[in-house]
């Protein structure tokens, strides 16, 4: 009888192990499924991760080539300005002394003679005279 309540128990310990092996089991399986699971979300992530540092150095890269364009061009316009402003007076200049030549050029090919001189020279006397009297009050 002894012997045969210890089996019983036996088999009931075997049958309690059976199902606890079972139960690890599926457990197992249940823990293996969730890491693969999670492996497979962190390599998702890991790809979005290198996709989006991808985008953000294209950007970087073209944000850096705009700034350099910005940077040439002011350095043109800086340039440009007092380049202009030196020319604009280069012109000034040549024209105050082309108008100064044609004029000395001018004066030489007309011959001006005593006579007309002295009339210039009347004219200019009498027109003096003649604005000094009017603005003295009598």
């Amino acid at each position: 009888m002894l012997s045969r309540e210890a089996a019983d128990r036996q088999a009931q310990q075997n049958q309690l192990i059976s199902v606890l092996n079972k139960e690890v089991a599926a457990g197992s399986r249940e823990l293996v499924a969730a890491d693969a699971k999670a492996r497979e979300k962190m390599v998702d992530v890991h790809h979005e991760l290198q996709s989006e540092r991808q985008r953000l150095d294209t950007g970087w890269t073209s944000l850096e080539q705009q700034r350099q364009q910005v940077a040439s061009s002011r350095r043109a316009e800086s340039l440009l300005a007092p380049a202009m402003q030196n020319f604009g007076v280069a012109v000034v200049v040549a024209l105050v002394l082309g108008f100064s030549w044609y004029a000395l050029v001018a004066s030489r090919n007309m011959p001006v003679t005593d006579s007309e001189l002295n009339d210039m020279l009347l004219e200019e006397l009498v027109s003096t005279q003649s604005a000094s009297t009017r603005s003295q009050p009598t």
